[in-house]
C-alpha cells in the first residue's frame, strides 16, 4: 500500500526513491492506495486474502482470534478427529454457502427436502471435496445437502459418484446399512439414485470432486467383498438352483452370492445369483439392483487378476424371462470372460442370441 499526493501531484512516496519524513499538514492531505499488482494479485482473490487475515491474525492478534472470528464470519477452530467435518472448517468462505444453496433452490441434492421460512433454510451448503484438502470454494465443488445426508457424506456413509447415466453423478451407499431397520432404510434406499442437480449445468459437480468421493466409496466396498471371500467357507442354498459347494462360492453377502458356473462357456465363467426368491430383473428392489453392479465390477476384477491369462474382453448380461432364454428361474447374472480368437468372428456378441438378426454389418 502506498500513500498518495492531492490530485495532480506526485506521489508522496515512490518505489527506489529516499525522501524527507512528511509533515503532519502533508499527512492530513495525502490518502494510501494498494499498488496495482498487490491489488490484482492477491487482495481480489478470497483465498488469498484468507490466508493473508488468518497470517496477521496468527501474528499479531492470537488471543483475540475468538472476536474476530466473529466478524469475519468464520467460526474459531474446532478439530475433529478422524471426522471429516468440514462444515465447521475455519476456513469455509460465506460466500460458498450462498452461491450454492441458490444453484440449487435450497434443495437437498439427495433426497429433495426444501424448507425455506423467512429466510430460513434447512439446507447446508457442502464441499464435495473438504476444503481443507482442496481449498476449492468453487460451486461445482458443491452440494446442498440436508443436515442428514450432509453428515452422512461427511462420514462416507453416502457418496456422490461418477455415473455414465446421469451426469451430475449418482449415489453410492456403505454397505454398513441393515435394510431391515427403518433408520437405515432411507439412506440405504439412496443407492443408485441420482444426484438431484442444479438448474444450471455449469455448476454440476466436477467430475474431479466426484471422483474423489468415489474412490474411498470403492475402497471401503472392494475391503468388505474381500473379507467376504476370504472368510466364507460353508456350503450355501439358494433359490432354484439348491445347494452350492463350497468350492463354487467366490463370495456373497446378505443380497447376492458369485459361484463359478457348473456348466462354464470359458474359463472363469461367473454367476451372481440373488439370495432371496426373485425371477426377474424387474422385481428387484432398488438397493439389490444397486449392489449387483457393485459385484458384476467386483467379478471382473477378481477375474482379471486370478485368470492366465487375463481376458481380454467379457460378455455381462442375464437371460430376463423364459422368452429370452432363461431356464433357472431365479435371477442370476452371467460374467463370461473372453480372449482374442476364442470364436472366428465374435463381431455381434449379445446379437447373436438371434442368430439371423447378428450380421447387421453386412446387410445380412
Amino acid at each position: 500500500m502506498a500513500p498518495q499526493s492531492a490530485p495532480g501531484e506526485r506521489p508522496l512516496y515512490e518505489p527506489g526513491n529516499v525522501s524527507r519524513p512528511p509533515t503532519i499538514k502533508k499527512l492530513r492531505d495525502i490518502h494510501a492506495c494498494f499498488d496495482d499488482d498487490l491489488w490484482s494479485g492477491l487482495l481480489t482473490d478470497a483465498h488469498s486474502r484468507l490466508h493473508l487475515r488468518e497470517a496477521l491474525i496468527s501474528r499479531y492478534f492470537p488471543e483475540h482470534r475468538p472476536q474476530l472470528a466473529v466478524l469475519v464470519a468464520a467460526p474459531p477452530p474446532a478439530p475433529e478427529p478422524e471426522i471429516l467435518r468440514e462444515e465447521f472448517c475455519t476456513q469455509r468462505d460465506a460466500a460458498f454457502r450462498k452461491t450454492v444453496l441458490q444453484i440449487y433452490d435450497f434443495t437437498c441434492s439427495a433426497c429433495g427436502m426444501r424448507v425455506k421460512l423467512e429466510g430460513i433454510s434447512l439446507v447446508e451448503a457442502a464441499h464435495i471435496i473438504p476444503f481443507d484438502e482442496s481449498q476449492d470454494d468453487r460451486p461445482n465443488n458443491g452440494l446442498a445437502l440436508c443436515p442428514n445426508h450432509h453428515r452422512a457424506m461427511d462420514r462416507f456413509l453416502i457418496a456422490p459418484c461418477p455415473d455414465k447415466v446421469h451426469e451430475a453423478g449418482a449415489w453410492q451407499v456403505a454397505r454398513r446399512f441393515e435394510t431391515r431397520m427403518a433408520a437405515h432404510r432411507d439412506l440405504a434406499a439412496l443407492a443408485g439414485r441420482p444426484v438431484i442437480p442444479p438448474s444450471d449445468k455449469e455448476f454440476y459437480p466436477a467430475a474431479a470432486s466426484l471422483r474423489w468421493r468415489e474412490a474411498p466409496q470403492r475402497q471401503v466396498l472392494t475391503d468388505a467383498l474381500n473379507l467376504l471371500a476370504l472368510t466364507h467357507s460353508a456350503a450355501l442354498t439358494l433359490p432354484v438352483f439348491g445347494e452350492i459347494e463350497p468350492a463354487r462360492i467366490a463370495a456373497l453377502d446378505d443380497l447376492f452370492a458369485v459361484v463359478s458356473d457348473k456348466f462354464p462357456i470359458s474359463p472363469g465363467h461367473t454367476l451372481i445369483i440373488a439370495r432371496r426368491p426373485v425371477a426377474r430383473f424387474h422385481d428387484l428392489t432398488t438397493a439389490e439392483k444397486a449392489r449387483l453392479l457393485v459385484w458384476i465390477d467386483w467379478t471382473q476384477q477378481l477375474l482379471a487378476i486370478n485368470l492366465s491369462p487375463s481376458p481380454d474382453a467379457f460378455n455381462l448380461g442375464l437371460n430376463d424371462g423364459p422368452a429370452a432364454g432363461q431356464t433357472m428361474l431365479q435371477l442370476h447374472f452371467h460374467v463370461i470372460p473372453r480372449y482374442a480368437g476364442d470364436v472366428p468372428d465374435p463381431r455381434g456378441g449379445i446379437r447373436r442370441v438371434i442368430p439371423a438378426k447378428a450380421k447387421y454389418w453386412d446387410g445380412a
